[in-house]
């Protein structure tokens, strides 16, 4: 699920702002103020501060990239970075 406060598409790329909020099915919350997509490439990227609640405890990171690893596999890497703190709850 993904809310946010506008949205628009910029050709291939859709630019979620105004307090971008997703959550996963899984139990994970990201709230960023901005986030661009692929719609064919299927990648998301943050270039301003996240903040991600997951089932294990809090993230925070200046920047983030979830991005394809390798073609058609399904799998996908997640690079955060600047600045980024893990506040890990068992």
């Amino acid at each position: 699920e993904v809310s946010a406060g506008a949205a628009w598409a910029e050709g291939e790329q859709v630019r979620l702002a105004e307090g971008v909020r997703l959550t996963t099915a899984d139990g994970w919350v990201l709230t960023a103020p901005e986030l661009l997509a692929s719609t064919t490439e299927g990648w998301l990227l943050s270039e301003e501060q996240v903040n991600v609640l997951a089932p294990f405890g809090t993230l925070t990171a200046g920047r983030m990239e979830l991005r394809p690893l390798g073609q058609g596999g399904g799998d996908h890497v997640l690079d955060l970075s600047g600045g980024v703190r893990l506040i890990y709850r068992p």
